[in-house]
């Protein structure tokens, strides 16, 4: 809980992730082969970026798309094994988590708001993952030289935030935040 408190950590490692995308997205990648190509050793060198990924603030799916990719797959088959890679992690929290959840106090009475918001949330994430996906397939993300100095301006601004420990990165407002979430955390 330590390495999540560490904004400069987190942000850091975030910067990491969107540098791995953007070099492979700009330089060429040129990977060819499709999902009736994948093998054993793909699953294992994505397996493995998906144990960087443990480090906070480094993006699951993008660790493992960068993993699949820099062996040869192409985008798109990447991307959809790094999606099928999630589902085992996310059952395996789920059964981690579902004993704290039925012997949760506030069940009883909540039961109703937590079913519709597991509802809700499943619908918007199926929703949302289509946008993404209609996006990527179309190769959208090709950026104008505008947009593109815009973004590293604005990244720039927020590495400087991080390494001054201003706005949402000072110490003071994160101390908030984590004493909130210490509090919610033993309720």
């Amino acid at each position: 809980e330590t390495a999540f408190s560490n904004v400069k950590l987190v942000g850091g490692t975030l910067l990491i992730t969107a540098v791995f995308l953007m070099l492979i997205h700009k330089y060429g990648y040129k990977g060819k082969r499709t999902k009736k190509k994948l093998n054993l050793w793909d699953a294992l060198r994505m397996g493995c970026f998906q144990l960087i990924a443990l480090l906070p603030g480094i993006s699951r799916s993008g660790s493992t798309i960068t993993g699949g990719m820099l062996g040869g797959l192409e985008q798109k088959t990447a991307r959809d094994f790094s999606f099928f890679m999630f589902m085992p992690v996310s059952l395996g929290a789920i059964i981690l988590k579902i004993k704290d959840f039925v012997a949760s106090p506030t069940l009883a009475t909540l039961w109703l708001p937590y079913l519709i918001a597991f509802i809700v949330s499943g619908i918007v994430t199926y929703l949302a993952l289509q946008l993404l996906f209609s996006f990527l397939n179309k190769r959208k993300m090709n950026y104008s030289d505008d947009l593109d100095y815009i973004l590293k301006e604005h990244v720039k601004i927020l590495v400087d935030w991080i390494n001054n420990e201003r706005g949402p990165f000072s110490e003071a407002y994160v101390n908030i935040w984590y004493k909130r979430y210490v509090e919610l955390k033993n309720r």
